[in-house]
């Protein structure tokens, strides 16, 4: 079983506009050891920039990129209390350059009345495309 510290999570705010990303202000340590990126080099950052950040262009889903800021501003809205949420599956670049992708589930979560996107990663692969195994997409579903 994965231990909580070893999980792959991202938090965000959703955006303060209708046009503005969500701004990065959580990563777990699972994150930080699988990016080679700390905290203080995110803070602030566009939530799904990071998720591609370095990524070949052509290996990028512009769509699933679209989805996930539409579904972060959705996030922002009180209206949006019982919103489903979304997943990708997208290639990402570490710190020193190598790639890896990753199915990323992004959800919205409440602390304390305020709204957030906490973003779960499972890596796929050390590839910027990865074959998903059957075995692999049963453990999904």
């Amino acid at each position: 079983a994965l231990a909580p510290q070893d999980a792959l999570a991202l938090l965000a705010e959703p955006p303060a506009s209708c046009d503005g990303p969500a701004r990065v202000i959580g990563v777990s340590g699972g994150f930080r050891r699988q990016t080679g990126f700390e905290l203080q080099e995110l803070l602030g950052s566009d939530l799904v920039e990071v998720l591609c950040r370095g990524a070949p262009v052509v290996a990028v889903s512009r769509s699933a990129n679209q989805d996930a800021r539409s579904f972060c501003r959705a996030c922002a809205f009180p209206e949006a209390e019982h919103i489903g949420e979304i997943h990708t599956v997208q290639p990402s670049t570490r710190k020193d350059g190598s790639n890896f992708s990753s199915l990323s589930l992004f959800g919205l979560c409440r602390v304390r009345n305020r709204r957030y996107v906490l973003v779960v990663q499972e890596a796929l692969g050390d590839a910027v495309c990865v074959r998903i195994s059957a075995a692999k997409r049963a453990e999904f579903a």
